[in-house]
C-alpha cells in the first residue's frame, strides 16, 4: 500500500549562505513551534516520570497493607479497585506518548522535520529532575501530594497541542 499510494517530498539540500534547519527552527521563523512543541514534550514527560517512578509505590505498600499516597491518597480501595484506579491515571497520563510521534512528525516542515523532532524531544530532559522537584515541593506540601502537583503542571503543559495548526490537509512539503 505504501509504494503504491504514497509520495515523499524531494529532499532540500542548503546551499551555501542558506540557513542551516537548526538555525531555522531556534532563531527562525520557526522558534514559535519550537516553543510550543517544547511546553508540549515537557508536561508529557513530567506526566509520565510521575506515573511511572511514583505509582508504583503507593500500589505496593496497599497490597501490603500500607498507606496510599499520590492520587490514591482520599481513599482505601480494595484490589480490584486499586488495579483499575492505576490503569485509569496511567491511561490519561501517558496516552499523550501515543500520538506524539506523529505529531512531532508532521508538525514542522520537511526540510527541519528530523531537527524539530531531536530538538522537541529533548524538553524530555526537564521532567527527568523531577525528584529535585519532589524535594522542593516536599516542604510546600506534603510529601505525599507532591507528585499529584506535579500532574497537574503537567496537565497544565500538555493543552498546549491545540496551540500548533491543524496539519490534516496542510502541505508540509514547503
Amino acid at each position: 500500500m505504501y509504494r503504491r499510494s504514497a509520495t515523499e517530498p524531494r529532499t532540500q539540500r542548503s546551499r551555501v549562505g542558506e540557513r542551516r534547519p537548526l538555525a531555522d527552527l531556534i532563531v527562525g521563523p520557526h522558534r514559535r513551534d519550537l516553543l510550543q512543541v517544547l511546553v508540549l514534550m515537557t508536561g508529557i514527560g513530567l506526566a509520565n516520570n510521575m506515573v511511572s517512578a511514583m505509582l508504583p509505590q503507593p500500589m505496593g505498600s496497599r497490597l501490603v497493607g500500607g498507606s496510599l499516597s499520590a492520587a490514591l491518597v482520599i481513599t482505601t480501595p480494595g484490589l480490584p479497585a486499586v488495579v483499575l484506579l492505576a490503569a485509569a491515571i496511567g491511561f490519561a497520563t501517558n496516552a499523550g506518548f501515543g500520538p506524539i510521534t506523529a505529531y512531532l512528525t508532521e508538525r514542522f516542515p520537511s526540510r527541519i522535520r528530523a531537527s524539530g523532532f531531536g530538538v522537541g524531544c529533548l524538553a524530555l530532559v526537564i521532567p527527568a529532575f523531577y525528584s529535585f522537584y519532589l524535594a522542593c515541593l516536599g516542604s510546600v506540601v506534603p510529601y505525599y501530594l507532591a507528585p499529584v502537583v506535579l500532574v497537574v503542571i503537567a496537565g497544565l503543559l500538555c493543552p498546549s497541542a491545540a496551540l500548533g495548526p491543524e496539519t490534516r490537509d496542510a502541505d508540509l512539503r514547503r
